[in-house]
């Protein structure tokens, strides 16, 4: 697999686990009642399937554009 390709899967799998992390802080710490929400209606799991897969693209976006602006700072 090229190295770029390796790249860009690499930081948007980081952007996946921050999405995780952060869908499951704003269900365990109750944001909005939206533990709740989720618990108590049919439509609970499709809601944060959803939340995590916006998140993911919105982090993993944002996780690849910042390593790719860095790429040209020295250490």
């Amino acid at each position: 697999m090229p190295d770029h390709i390796r790249f860009l899967l690499r930081h948007a799998a980081y952007g996946a686990v921050l999405a995780a992390v952060f869908v499951g802080a704003l269900l365990y710490l109750n944001v909005g009642n939206l533990w709740h929400l989720v618990t108590h209606t049919a439509e609970g799991p499709i809601a944060v399937v959803m939340l995590y897969v916006f998140f993911t693209i919105t982090l993993g976006s944002a996780q690849i554009g910042y390593k790719i602006m860095t790429l040209g700072e020295d250490d």
